[in-house]
Formats: C-alpha cells, sequence, structure tokens
C-alpha cells in the first residue's frame, strides 16, 4: 500500500471517529447479557429489539446478548445468580426480592401499559364503555400471578356492586381466542400482536384493559445491586440507549413499524401495523426510560393489595433512585 493510500486511510479513521464516537473503531464493545421472559421475541419489548437494530447499544459501546430466560421469576433468577447482567420483566420482582432481604434495582421502565385488548365471538355483545357493561361476564385472563389477572382481579373486587357475578376464567398464553371459540368465556383480554391477529380472523374488538386502568411500571430493567455498583457507566448506557428507542418508536411511527417488520417476519405488515397504532393509542410504552415515581408507586399499590407485599414496605423498595423521576 502506498503512503497516499496509508494516509487516506487514517484520515478516514479520525473522520469516523470524530463523527462516531461510540462507534467501534473508537472503542472495544463490551459484552452484556439480558435476560427476558419467553422463548422467543415479544412484541411488547420492541423498543429493546429496535435499539439493537437501529445501533444505540452499538453506538453506546454495548453489545447486548439476549437470553430467552423464561417466566419473570425465571427471569429474575437468571439476573439475581449473576447469569445475565439486566432483566427485561415485571419489575416488582426486585422490590419482592429486596423485601427478602438480596440486592435488586429497577434501573429503566420500558412498559407502563399491557396491550389488553379485549376480543369476543358474540354478535350481540355491545362495546363495552364502562364498568357496568362487564356485569355477569365470563372474562378470560392469563393465569395468576399474571399482572393482566392482578388487575382484573382488583378491578372487579372495587366495583362488585356493578359487575355482579362477573368472573375470571383463566388460561395460558396462546390459548384466549380457543375460550371464545367454545363458548367458555364471553370476553377475553389478550395481548398484542395476537389480539391484532385474532381481529384478523374475524374476533370482534369490543374493549381494552386501558380504559379502566391506570398506567403502571408493567415492564422494567432489573440488575443486582453489586452489578449497579460496579458498572454504574454500563448501566447508565444501557438505560440511555433505551431512552433513545423509546423516544423514536413514540414520535416516529412509520420507522417503528419499518424496524417491526424486519424483526417479526413471519408477521404480516397489516397485522403489525393495526398492533403499533392500538398499542401507540394505548400508550403502552413510555416516552422515557427514567422509572417515574407514580407508576412505581401504583405497582406496589397493586402488589400490596394481592397480598405479594405486605402494607408496609418502603415505596423505595427495589428502586435505584438516581434513574427516577419524581414527578
Amino acid at each position: 500500500m502506498t503512503k497516499a493510500c496509508l494516509c487516506l486511510v487514517y484520515c478516514l479513521y479520525l473522520l469516523n471517529v470524530l463523527l462516531n464516537p461510540g462507534s467501534t473503531y473508537s472503542q472495544e464493545l463490551k459484552a452484556v447479557k439480558v435476560a427476558q421472559f419467553g422463548k422467543e421475541k415479544f412484541l411488547l419489548y420492541l423498543p429493546l429489539y429496535y435499539a439493537i437494530e437501529e445501533g444505540y447499544f452499538k453506538q453506546a459501546g454495548l453489545a447486548p446478548e439476549i437470553i430467552f430466560a423464561g417466566n419473570d421469576d425465571q427471569v429474575f433468577a437468571t439476573v439475581a445468580s449473576g447469569s445475565a447482567d439486566f432483566g427485561v420483566g415485571d419489575p416488582i420482582f426486585a422490590a419482592i426480592a429486596e423485601h427478602k432481604g438480596l440486592s435488586a434495582k429497577v434501573v429503566a421502565l420500558l412498559v407502563q401499559r399491557l396491550s389488553n385488548t379485549g376480543l369476543a365471538a358474540r354478535a350481540d355483545l355491545k362495546p363495552l364503555t364502562k364498568i357496568e357493561d362487564f356485569k355477569d361476564l365470563r372474562i378470560g385472563t392469563f393465569p395468576q400471578p399474571s399482572t393482566t389477572f392482578s388487575l382484573l382481579t382488583e378491578l372487579l373486587l372495587q366495583h362488585r356492586n356493578q359487575v355482579g357475578k362477573a368472573s375470571l376464567i383463566e388460561a395460558q398464553i396462546g390459548s384466549m381466542t380457543a375460550l371464545l371459540s367454545s363458548g367458555t368465556a364471553d370476553i377475553v383480554f389478550d395481548l398484542e400482536p395476537a389480539a391484532s391477529i385474532a381481529e384478523a380472523k374475524g374476533f370482534r374488538v369490543v374493549t381494552d384493559l386501558a380504559r379502566f386502568t391506570p398506567p403502571q411500571a408493567i415492564t422494567g430493567i432489573t440488575v443486582r445491586g453489586e452489578f449497579l455498583q460496579n458498572n454504574m457507566e454500563v448501566a447508565n448506557k444501557f438505560v440511555g440507549a433505551l431512552d433513545r428507542a423509546l423516544s423514536e418508536i413514540s414520535n416516529d411511527s412509520e420507522q417503528a413499524l419499518k424496524v417491526a417488520i424486519k424483526l417479526f417476519p413471519d408477521l404480516k405488515p397489516a397485522v403489525l401495523k393495526t398492533a403499533l397504532v392500538r398499542m401507540h393509542e394505548q400508550e403502552v410504552f413510555p416516552q422515557t426510560a427514567k422509572v417515574k415515581r407514580n407508576l412505581w408507586n401504583r405497582s406496589i399499590e397493586l402488589r400490596i393489595n394481592s397480598g405479594a407485599l405486605a402494607p408496609t414496605v418502603s415505596k423505595n423498595l427495589g428502586l435505584d433512585l438516581r434513574f427516577v423521576e419524581e414527578k
């Protein structure tokens, strides 16, 4: 290679470092393991995949590896054991762990509402717009202690005089529409994109749970206290990448759909578009990764009411206040 060529290569290298300070040219990527709920990519966790796909983690100097860990308790166990650096799942497990003497912290919020869409097969069932419309209905839900089950249980208990003999029927994820087809349930609540897939097959959308329940800390990013103590810069970079993704998804629906189509090639683009529009209307994703105090308090209260936490626990339990927005 001639001196002129070497000079050109070096100049290009310097230019790239200046324009992309987070690129692999200017720093070596740090590998981090991320345990998430389930066994495959989940549309509800789009901001995480979006940040990976758009290179936000890479620009921050991180190389995340996703580990599918199973249920929320298994996700937290994976983090607590040190087998993963970050966990994506129900953040309340951090509070429960600290209540038991373990050190665990929530550093980011990923989901503030479940995309719980109410579906029906009965042609005579009118849209459910007020709590009285639930009267005497058989309602399909995911099994306890799922957030969907907890929210519906709380809702029915608070309005027992208005909902009459309304009851919950538990069924596993993936079997909601079977409850409708068999006549076992009058209405079921399902997540996206399952709800939009069901709608495309002829089931009717009659309500959504967001209409009746306030937002809360549904899905968060959890870490071990020891990890956070030794890797604060890594945690800040991780949260910053998620923050960029959440902001862009909130403000650029076309790009969000484009990335989602790439990430979920087995789903029809029309179904994905419907699902993302519905999730945007339901305000499923927060606009920032900061843990909002009111949403966290709501989650603590829900678990106190369900008996998972004692009434005397501190509402700071499981939080690192450096990642909290007190509004």
